[in-house]
């Protein structure tokens, strides 16, 4: 009866022999994928302050909508933890993947590819709250110049986000 068992045991000490390196591995990819993923981040966020992205986001308006959303007023910053987290999420996938779960695979290698454009249509998204809200001002500007009792500068912000929501929605 002892046979079986032992078996049993052997096969299951196999099994665990062959998966602890996979584990270890994806661990360690896991730990060097994310310090990496943090550095890239950061000096992301370095150059693109060099660059004066901030300045420039400063005049167009952008940090007032990236803090109206609740975000840090740093489209540097923004940009950089965006990278970050993106790299941080390839790395994970990797990590599953390298441990042998094939079931996962499929899905994993989607998710991977889906980044890229889940990234863009955050992009246009936010590249369209800040160009409505330019449009905004400029349309009730010349909405109250030509005393023009419609709210034009609503119905232009709305059209343009309108148009960006649906280009970000075909982009996914």
């Amino acid at each position: 009866m002892t046979i079986p068992f032992a078996g049993v045991l052997d096969r299951a000490g196999e099994a665990l022999g062959a998966f602890l390196p996979r584990l270890g591995g994806a661990l360690l990819l896991l730990a060097v994928g994310a310090l990496m993923a943090r550095l890239l981040g950061r000096l992301l966020t370095r150059g693109l302050r060099g660059a004066g992205i901030d300045g420039l986001a400063e005049r167009w308006g952008v940090h007032d909508v990236i803090e109206r959303i609740g975000l840090e007023r740093s489209l540097a910053r923004l940009l950089g933890r965006a990278v970050r987290i993106a790299l941080t999420l390839v790395v994970l996938f990797a990590a599953l993947s390298l441990l042998g779960l094939q079931f996962l695979s499929q899905s994993l290698n989607q998710a991977v590819l889906a980044l890229p454009k889940l990234l863009i249509a955050a992009g246009l998204l936010l590249a369209g709250v800040v160009l409505a809200g330019l449009v905004r001002s400029r349309a009730d500007r010349l909405a109250y110049q030509l005393d023009l009792p419609i709210p034009l500068g609503q119905v232009a912000q709305i059209t343009v986000i309108a148009v960006f929501a649906v280009t970000a929605a075909a982009q996914i």
